[in-house]
């Protein structure tokens, strides 16, 4: 399913609307009960009224947030 290319596709664009935003991490796909679902990884929290602000649906497909703080790469 992550190898769909609409999915991939769609998860560019969101990407690209959300890009220079300090909290944004990156912008992932993912699956919930069954089905797909783009996820915007967060490198910080956001309060909820800044959440609701965001698309909870990217050209038909849910969107879901998830907080992962900073990311180090390994060999850093």
């Amino acid at each position: 399913m992550a190898s769909d290319p609409k999915l991939i596709q769609a998860a560019r664009s969101l990407g690209s609307e959300l890009s220079g935003r300090a909290w944004l991490s990156s912008v992932g796909v993912g699956e919930e009960d069954g089905h797909p679902v783009l996820v915007l990884y967060l490198s910080k929290p956001l309060q909820a009224k800044t959440i609701k602000t965001l698309p909870s649906e990217w050209q038909q497909l849910p969107v879901k947030v998830k907080h992962l703080g900073k990311l180090i790469p390994a060999g850093a």
